[in-house]
């Protein structure tokens, strides 16, 4: 909110941390999951429909099972970025948040975060021609379909 951003010459802006894609990519992340499915704290995959055959109940267990490693993948990312981009937003700001934030300052977020979305949407649709129909439709057929290299 009025603060100058300075743009690198990778088209990168200058106050915005470095994050190395390593880090941000839930694709491979390494979560802790259990054979069961848990987070080992007592959690378990159960059927969602008591009525499914072996083969469906066995499908949407592994369908739950690479969920959880997604969720439990981009929870561990979000930890590892959010305590050094809160700190930097104290040290550029000062203050307290929690007394100074505002709705004002909530809705400048949002739209700032709009604008984002829209930009990654027009890199992707340039960028990824052939997967346009599986990136901008509501939800892809099978989802399970193994990508060929």
């Amino acid at each position: 909110m009025g603060v100058k951003t300075k743009i690198g010459s990778d088209g990168s802006n200058a106050n915005r941390s470095k994050i190395s894609k390593k880090q941000t990519s839930t694709q491979f992340a390494k979560a802790s999951i259990n054979s069961d499915g848990s987070n080992g704290i007592g959690a378990e995959v159960e059927s969602m429909d008591a009525g499914e055959t072996e083969t469906e109940n066995k499908k949407t267990k592994e369908l739950l099972l690479r969920a959880n490693a997604f969720r439990d993948g981009a929870i561990q990312i979000f930890n590892n970025l959010a305590k050094e981009k809160y700190d930097a937003g104290q040290r550029e700001h000062g203050g307290f948040l929690v007394a100074d934030t505002s709705f004002q300052d909530m809705e400048a977020e949002v739209i700032d975060l709009w604008f984002y979305i829209q930009a990654m949407k027009s890199k992707v649709y340039i960028v990824c021609k052939d997967q346009r129909d599986i990136l901008f439709h509501n939800r892809a057929k099978d989802t399970d379909q193994k990508q060929t290299d």
